[in-house]
C-alpha cells in the first residue's frame, strides 16, 4: 500500500525493494513505505488509548 495515497499494488513481489506506486507515483524503499504505514496506522489508533480510566495497580 503507498504511505502517500493508499493505493494498493497486488502484483508486488518479495524481491521488489523498490516500491512504486503508478497512481501517485511514489518510489521508495519497500520497508521504508512499509515502516510509514505502519506508523500512520499506530498514529490513528492513538485517540483510543488512555481516553479511560486507569485500571488499580496491585
Amino acid at each position: 500500500m503507498s504511505s502517500r495515497c493508499c493505493n494498493t499494488k497486488r502484483d508486488l513481489k518479495l524481491s521488489d525493494r523498490l516500491y512504486h506506486c503508478k497512481l501517485c507515483d511514489l518510489s521508495v524503499n519497500r520497508d521504508l513505505n512499509a515502516s510509514i504505514n505502519i506508523m500512520n496506522n499506530g498514529v490513528c489508533e492513538l485517540p483510543h488509548y488512555g481516553s479511560g480510566t486507569p485500571a488499580p495497580l496491585g
